[in-house]
């Protein structure tokens, strides 16, 4: 958050962060962690909550209609925070032979291509936020729910939990 924020935008951003946000103003729910998105690796799992919580961040920014660079600083929070959380699982793929890391290694690529896509549109002011964030959604969950449950269940077929 930046030190031009109004005190009011900052404790909306707070209510929306914790999902606790009685709006509706975007047509979906808050974006909460649910069991069935476990995919029983710790560090995947702890990532993948992190996501969730940046996302909500982004969410409550765009409802919250706060001013562009505002947006552009959180997306690019989480911009940064999911090739982080990309490098983790592709090291943990490489260091114990997961068979489809190439298959789920060109979906995280796919994906970072897509959205350095609506990032530079939303810099030049051609794309927006809303529709950014939905795509994150809908993907992430998507991401999860096959291919990282897949994955999960390999690492923890090696010992890794």
């Amino acid at each position: 958050m930046t030190d031009n924020m109004k005190l009011e935008d900052k404790r909306l951003v707070a209510i929306t962060i914790t999902g606790m946000n009685p709006e509706n103003k975007m047509g979906f729910k808050p974006f909460i962690w649910k069991n069935c998105y476990n995919v029983y690796v710790d560090e995947i799992d702890e990532q993948h909550q992190h996501l969730m919580k940046l996302i909500r961040k982004m969410r409550a920014v765009v409802e919250n209609q706060l001013d562009h660079q505002i947006q552009r600083y959180v997306l690019d929070e989480l911009l940064d925070y999911i090739h982080y959380h990309f490098n983790t699982e592709e090291m943990l793929m490489v260091d114990h032979q997961y068979p489809f890391s190439e298959i789920h290694k060109h979906q995280h690529d796919e994906f970072i291509f897509r959205i350095q896509e609506f990032r530079n549109d939303f810099c030049q002011g051609k794309a927006q936020t809303f529709k950014i964030l939905c795509f994150l959604v809908n993907w992430l969950i998507d991401h999860i729910l096959v291919s990282d449950k897949e994955l999960g269940g390999y690492l923890n077929s090696k010992g890794i939990f």
